[in-house]
Parts: structure tokens; C-alpha cells; sequence
């Protein structure tokens, strides 16, 4: 069972490549490419990081979504089919990384917020 091309895409869009490059990275695990998941995640924070930078500039809602359409774009059109072009899999549930990761992000987010207001 693998996340699906869809679900790594939207959710990559939509929240974040790190969240899609983490499903991708599981589903690479799932066809014995564990060795590649973290280079994928770290490639993903690497990516994120560069176009901040070059984006520095713009407003941050601006470069977040620069940063979501390209990882999406990446992780949909090109390592999708270079990994799993061929392959025929059963859909894995995205809902449960899904909502640790919203929580996950939740709880950095509201103790940023409390720690700022010191």
C-alpha cells in the first residue's frame, strides 16, 4: 500500500512539500528504497531554504506558495513517474500523517505565538 500521487500532491501544495516529500519517503520505504527517504527530506528543506533566500525579498505568503508549487510540482511530475511510473499499489490512508502533521505544525505555531509575547 502506497500514498497516492494525488494526495502527495495536493497535500504538498496545499500544506507543505515537507509533508509530501514524508509520505513520498514512506512510500519509497514501502517498495524497499528506504536508503533514498531521507535525502528526499532533507532535499525538500534544501529546496525550501534556497528559494526563501532567492525570495527573500517578496511578501512570506508569496514565497510560501513559490515553495509549494515547486515541491509539488517536482514530487508530482517528476519523481512520481521515475519511481513509481509502473508500479500498480493499493491507497494508503493520507489522513493520518495528515492530521499529526497539521498538529505537529499547530503546536510550533501556538508556542512561537506564547513565546513572542514574552
Amino acid at each position: 500500500m502506497l500514498y497516492s500521487k494525488n494526495a502527495i500532491g495536493i497535500l504538498s501544495l496545499l500544506l507543505s512539500p515537507l509533508l509530501g516529500t514524508i509520505l513520498f519517503a514512506q512510500n519509497l520505504k514501502a517498495i524497499g528504497q528506504a536508503k533514498l527517504g531521507p535525502a528526499f527530506v532533507i532535499g525538500s528543506l534544501f529546496m525550501a531554504g534556497m528559494i526563501r533566500r532567492v525570495a527573500s525579498h517578496l511578501n512570506p505568503w508569496i514565497s510560501f506558495a513559490i515553495i509549494n508549487m515547486v515541491g509539488s510540482s517536482l514530487l508530482y511530475f517528476y519523481f512520481w513517474d521515475k519511481f513509481f511510473g509502473t508500479y500498480e499499489y493499493k491507497r494508503k490512508n493520507f489522513w493520518p500523517p495528515t492530521l499529526l502533521f497539521v498538529l505537529v505544525i499547530g503546536v510550533v505555531v501556538i508556542g512561537q505565538y506564547f513565546y513572542s509575547r514574552r
